[in-house]
């Protein structure tokens, strides 16, 4: 186990106690433990310039830096205990949440096109555009937010949509979109989009009207 990041996650979960609710607290040691593990204390400012949306009011980013290292130079007894147990309570009942979910007609349609559009792709298109959407949706999307999407294009199950509004699909929509043309091109990109809509579109006309919300 990495001593120094279990004690910046005790640090930031002993600071973070000040300002947020545990709900919070939980996103927060999240986004901390997919896109912070292994990082430099001294790289706390960008982490909590993508929490901050996270506190009610504009925070004072250079006062919970300060308290932060402050913190970090404390002895080991003098911080809250390791959260990860709170995560990991976290992340199951996020994951049995899904199942308690059903999908709209819209979202099975979106399930649809990208369904069409990856059974398009070869194995090595695939693994490539994997590669390319973990990177994109790193940046879009945090902590669960995150591991539902990446579950849902293992796993090719619409349940995982069902926790999104039409907004963060169109935003997923978005980063697939760039993600084939990053690994296939803009010309084939547009091609196998094109076929797609067009088939679900003649296929069944409700669902072809289902996905213009996402385009």
């Amino acid at each position: 186990m990495d001593q120094q990041h279990v004690l910046q996650r005790r640090a930031i979960y002993t600071v973070l106690q000040e300002w947020l609710n545990e709900e919070q607290i939980i996103e927060a040691l999240m986004v901390f433990e997919e896109h912070h593990k292994g990082k430099p204390s001294i790289a706390i400012h960008e982490y909590l310039t993508r929490i901050g949306h996270l506190f009610d009011q504009k925070m004072d980013t250079k006062h919970i830096r300060r308290r932060l290292m402050e913190v970090l130079v404390r002895r080991s007894h003098d911080l809250a205990p390791d959260p990860m147990p709170l995560l990991l309570r976290a992340r199951a009942k996020s994951a049995s949440d899904v199942f308690d979910l059903k999908p709209t007609e819209s979202q099975l349609a979106l399930h649809k096109l990208i369904s069409e559009l990856m059974r398009k792709a070869s194995a090595g298109q695939r693994k490539q555009l994997h590669e390319q959407l973990a990177k994109q949706l790193g940046k879009r999307f945090m902590n669960g937010s995150y591991d539902s999407l990446a579950q849902y294009l293992l796993s090719d199950n619409p349940q995982y949509l069902a926790r999104f509004d039409d907004k963060a699909l169109q935003d997923f929509f978005t980063v697939i979109y760039v993600a084939c043309c990053e690994v296939l091109g803009p010309v084939k990109t547009d091609q196998w989009f094109g076929s797609a809509v067009y088939q679900i579109r003649q296929q069944d006309s409700v669902v072809g009207e289902q996905l213009n919300r996402f385009l």
